[in-house]
């Protein structure tokens, strides 16, 4: 019968079932191994790990935007700040994010940029001379962007931020306010919303502008491209309106020859409200004159409609002459 093997010996302390590694096996990492040098980490190599490891602590987060934020908006925001340490955390939190961003480190910069070329953004601190916490530089700033562009957002930041201040840079044009440090999503949010809403109201605008295009071309459509020719008669015209489209109209109709029926109106007010009343206003005119009655009647009957289907507090000023050129009145 084969004898049974010795069992195995542990060390005290060790649990029961885990052999002690042989000293063989075991190598104190901490001293190199014989003619080699010690290895050094360099600077470069520290840094280039401490770069993957923001990356891969970033990618959730852009992931994130990246799925909410549309693939369109390569917005270009326009950096502002005299700290290098925080132009270069944004440069690394901006671009990771698809923006296009610019840095500057003085408010001259911020107007020579933007003289140079457009932005969707701009984000600014409010202080750039060292121990200065007032705010005074970056206020005195905004209005300024303002002036050269108003459509631009202007979002703020600050280490010394307060409510005042923050209130104060909202009154003098900015749309947000972000105090240091920020937090990388709230930070994120502000942008994008930012610039959506502004790029949203740059449609609006636009739409809204050729809608006035149209408009106007629809009412200069109905007066008269060119006034009749009478022997004995010269007449001339002009419609100039303030804002695309107006109140003012006029309105030359024949009644045989040497006759002639003159209107001129105008609305209070400018713009569509105005214009769609002084199109009614000319329809009725037409309608009435075609009756053959005489001013006094076209005046009262044009009255009478106004006065029934306008708005209390609108007024129009109105004119009716009819001329005959043969009778000489």
């Amino acid at each position: 019968m084969p004898t049974p093997a010795a069992p195995a010996r542990f060390e005290d302390g060790v649990r029961p079932g885990r052999r002690v590694p042989r000293p063989s096996r075991i190598r104190d990492r901490s001293v190199p191994p014989a003619g080699r040098a010690p290895r050094r980490r360099s600077n470069s190599r520290l840094f280039h790990r401490e770069g993957v490891a923001r990356r891969l602590l970033r990618r959730p987060l852009r992931m994130f935007h990246m799925a909410t934020r549309p693939d369109s908006l390569r917005a270009r925001v326009l950096v502002a700040d005299d700290q290098p340490d925080v132009l270069e955390a944004l440069r690394w939190l901006l671009t990771g994010e698809g923006y296009e961003p610019e840095f500057v480190s003085s408010t001259d910069g911020v107007l020579d940029k933007l003289r140079r070329a457009p932005f969707d953004l701009l984000l600014m601190d409010l202080n750039y001379t060292r121990d200065t916490t007032s705010g005074r530089e970056g206020l005195e700033l905004i209005p300024q962007v303002r002036a050269h562009d108003p459509s631009l957002p202007i979002v703020v930041m600050t280490g010394w931020g307060s409510i005042d201040t923050a209130v104060e840079a909202m009154r003098r044009g900015a749309k947000s306010f972000v105090q240091k440090p920020w937090e990388d999503v709230a930070l994120l949010e502000i942008l994008q919303r930012e610039i959506e809403d502004s790029q949203a109201t740059k449609r609006r605008d636009a739409k809204q502008q050729r809608e006035l295009d149209e408009a106007r071309l629809i009412q200069r459509g109905l007066l008269p491209t060119a006034m009749p020719l009478m022997t004995g008669l010269q007449i001339a015209s002009s419609w100039q309106p303030a804002n695309g489209v107006g109140g003012d109209c006029f309105d030359a109709l024949t009644f045989g020859p040497g006759r002639l029926g003159l209107s001129i109106a105008d609305v209070a007010g400018k713009g569509v409200p105005a214009a769609l009343l002084m199109s009614n206003l000319q329809a009725a005119v037409r309608a009435f004159a075609q009756e053959n009655a005489g001013p006094a009647a076209i005046c009262a009957s044009v009255n009478r409609l106004l006065c029934r289907n306008m708005a209390a507090g609108r007024f129009v000023t109105f004119c009716y002459a009819r001329i005959d050129v043969e009778a000489g009145r």
